[in-house]
């Protein structure tokens, strides 16, 4: 029956070889956003820690750049929650856990 369907239909072929591969660059993508965008605020917590160091202990300026790490923090928490979870629920898909051996 399969073997059938496949000789009718030449583009069930290309749809169960490109498919995988269309899921996995998606997840690729995804993943590097997710990423890219935690190196930035890596980067910009970096930025704001260096203009602290520079600036005096009584000066408006350093209220505006301590203003900023809180935020960054919530910021870095989110984007790491959301990272993890994305690996986890792409770590349970069914290819994945079909792929696994049995536990004994």
């Amino acid at each position: 029956m399969i073997e059938h369907t496949l000789v009718a239909d030449p583009f069930s072929i290309l749809t169960v070889v490109v498919a995988p591969a269309v899921l996995t660059n998606a997840s690729s993508v995804l993943a590097l956003g997710t990423n890219n965008r935690l190196a930035r605020v890596a980067d910009r917590t970096h930025a704001v820690t260096t203009q602290l160091a520079k600036v005096e202990a009584g000066a408006r300026d350093r209220e505006v750049w301590t203003a900023q790490l809180p935020l960054l923090q919530t910021r870095a928490q989110l984007l790491y929650e959301r990272f993890a979870a994305f690996t986890w629920v792409s770590d349970c898909s069914p290819a994945r856990l079909s792929s696994r051996s049995p536990v004994l």
